[in-house]
């Protein structure tokens, strides 16, 4: 059985937000702060409470007290916003599948 489009759109997105956050690693984009904010959003959407997606390296708690990290957070808030759209632009009571990736993946 082949998973729902919108599942498997989800996990693309997902997959390009795990790229760039390896990709700014340096800034601290995969540490334990940035991964929680990013689920947090997640969950947030999947119950359709809107969410704003941080847009600065302290919104995204990045090493921004130390070095400039704005180039890090305007493309993890790009790639967060990919995912967002997905989840945004499906009837999550209409998918049940996706409702459950975004639950596996968060929690």
């Amino acid at each position: 059985m082949s998973d729902d489009p919108i599942v498997v759109e989800f996990r693309a997105a997902i997959r390009q937000f795990e790229a760039v956050q390896s990709q700014y690693r340096q800034y601290g984009a995969v540490d334990t702060e940035p991964r929680q904010i990013f689920y947090d959003l997640l969950r947030k959407a999947a119950r359709g409470v809107p969410v704003p997606v941080p847009t600065t390296g302290s919104g995204w708690e990045l090493y921004a007290s130390s070095m400039d990290c704005s180039t890090a957070a305007t493309e993890l808030c790009r790639a967060a916003n990919a995912v967002l759209d997905v989840i945004r632009n499906c009837p999550l009571g209409k998918s049940a599948r996706l409702r459950a990736t975004i639950e596996g993946y968060c929690w």
